[in-house]
């Protein structure tokens, strides 16, 4: 989506990636659909889809009633194998970063580079502004010295320090669009 493009633009930027080596079209890594639970709190639908994914990788939440995709973590896998079989395809060897988006994407990713069963692909999963490294993930997990994603939220005072940070910056890094106004609160809209 939007947010994934424009992270991939810093990225390339500060690591000098000409444009011509994006990919910035594969939405077969768009974030998970949600269905019916798309539009409530992150902390509930979090809560609810790790539920549903642990008893069965094909099970999806209710669908919505305005088309919203309703995505299992077997959905979101196929899609990550056909963007990596692209990717193998078009690039050969060499490393790759993937923007996902959504923890989602990323987590299924892990968890199956890794070998583990995808119904726990939670603990692979990141917090906003964290990042893998693969290999080493892979590498930790094999040697057993693989620590799983505590879910927590964030302390607010911890938030709050993040959005000052982005106010700050927010004006250079969303000048095209209103995309993360709303993590930089009320009155920051473009």
């Amino acid at each position: 989506g939007a947010r994934a493009t424009q992270t991939a633009d810093i990225l390339a930027a500060g690591l000098m990636i000409p444009r011509s080596r994006m990919e910035p079209e594969f939405r077969w890594l768009e974030g998970r659909g949600l269905g019916a639970l798309d539009g409530t709190s992150l902390q509930e639908a979090s809560a609810r889809m790790r539920a549903i994914d642990a008893l069965d990788i094909d099970n999806t939440a209710e669908p919505a009633d305005d088309g919203t995709p309703n995505d299992s973590v077997n959905d979101v896998f196929s899609r990550m194998r056909n963007t990596i079989a692209k990717i193998e395809r078009s690039y050969g060897g060499g490393d790759f970063v993937i923007i996902g988006g959504d923890v989602t994407v990323l987590s299924i990713f892990a968890a199956a580079a890794c070998g583990v069963d995808l119904r726990e692909h939670a603990a692979f999963e990141l917090r906003p502004g964290e990042f893998w490294d693969l290999d080493e993930v892979v590498h930790d997990y094999k040697a057993g010295r693989f620590m799983g994603m505590i879910q927590r939220s964030a302390p607010t005072e911890e938030v709050e320090e993040g959005r000052a940070a982005l106010r700050d910056l927010g004006p250079r890094i969303f000048a095209d669009s209103a995309a993360g106004s709303w993590v930089l609160g009320p009155g920051i809209r473009r």
